[in-house]
C-alpha cells in the first residue's frame, strides 16, 4: 500500500513537472500548440541559442526561427542531459510522449490550484464563489444551497456555462507573450515575425486592443525638455482661475 502510494505520488509530481516546462515554453516562445508539442531536439540550437520552428509544424507554412529565454535556455539545457532520446520531443509529459491530448484541461486546473479564475471555497461554514470582475477585482458570492463541495462546484459550473466569457485554454499564454511584447515596446513587424503571423496587419488586428491602453504611456515618453518650475508655477495659476474643467 505504500509502495502503490508512493508510486502515485512520485506519477503526479513527475505531470506537475511536466507541465510546469510546457507552461514555460508557451510563455516564452508564443508558439501555437501544434508547433510546440511536435518540437524536437534537433530543433532547438545551444550554439546559436534559437529554436527553429520547422515548416511542416508552422500553420503558415513559413519556418522561422525564436531565440531563447534565458530562463528557457536554462531549463532546456537541463531537460537535455536528462533526455533519454535526443531526437524526441522537447516538451512531453510524464510519460515522455507529446502533450496531444488533456493539456488544456490540466492548463485549467493548474490555474485553479494557483487561484487563477472563478472557483469555490468555504467561509465561515458557506460555501462562496470567488471570482474577478471585468476591471481584475475579486469578487465573492455566497452559495447558500450548497452544503457539500461537489454541489458548490455543481453551481460554479452552472454559472460558467451562462456566461460569454471563454474558457482558458493553453493558447492563451501565446496571447500574453504577444501582448507582453507590445507593453515592452517590441516593434510590431518583430512581433509578427516572432508569432509566425503572414502579414504585419494580421498582429496589428489581432493585438490592436493593446496599443490604445499604451497612448498615455507613449506620449509620456517623449523627451522634449522638463518641465520647468516656472512652468509649473503658472499651470497652477491657470488651474487655479479656471478650475480643472477641460471640456
Amino acid at each position: 500500500m505504500h509502495t502503490v502510494a508512493t508510486k502515485r505520488y512520485a506519477t503526479a509530481f513527475a505531470w506537475r513537472e511536466a507541465l510546469a516546462d510546457t507552461i514555460g515554453g508557451f510563455l516564452t516562445t508564443g508558439m501555437r500548440h501544434g508547433e510546440l508539442v511536435k518540437l524536437t531536439w534537433p530543433d532547438v540550437s545551444f550554439s546559436t541559442n534559437t529554436i527553429r520552428v520547422r515548416q511542416e509544424t508552422c500553420k503558415t507554412h513559413g519556418q522561422r526561427d525564436i531565440p531563447m529565454h534565458d530562463a528557457l535556455r536554462a531549463r532546456l539545457l537541463a531537460l537535455w542531459r536528462e533526455a533519454k532520446d535526443t531526437e524526441g520531443p522537447v516538451f512531453a509529459n510524464a510519460n515522455g510522449k507529446p502533450w496531444t491530448e488533456n493539456l488544456d484541461a490540466r492548463f485549467r486546473a493548474c490555474l485553479r490550484k494557483a487561484g487563477i479564475g472563478p472557483r469555490v471555497v468555504k467561509v465561515r461554514r458557506v460555501w462562496c464563489l470567488l471570482d474577478t470582475d471585468r476591471t481584475g477585482r475579486p469578487v465573492r458570492e455566497e452559495l447558500p444551497g450548497a452544503k457539500k463541495r461537489r454541489e458548490a462546484e455543481a453551481a460554479l459550473r452552472e454559472r460558467l456555462s451562462q456566461r460569454p466569457r471563454p474558457r482558458a485554454v493553453i493558447h492563451s499564454l501565446r496571447h500574453t507573450f504577444a501582448t507582453e511584447l507590445i507593453r515592452s515596446g517590441a516593434n510590431p513587424k518583430v512581433v509578427s515575425d516572432l508569432l509566425g503571423h503572414s502579414t504585419v496587419q494580421m498582429t496589428l488586428q489581432t493585438y490592436a486592443h493593446v496599443w490604445p491602453q499604451d497612448r498615455e504611456a507613449a506620449v509620456a515618453k517623449l523627451s522634449f525638455g522638463t518641465k520647468s518650475a516656472q512652468s509649473t508655477e503658472v499651470e497652477s495659476q491657470v488651474l487655479g482661475r479656471t478650475g480643472t474643467n477641460e471640456n
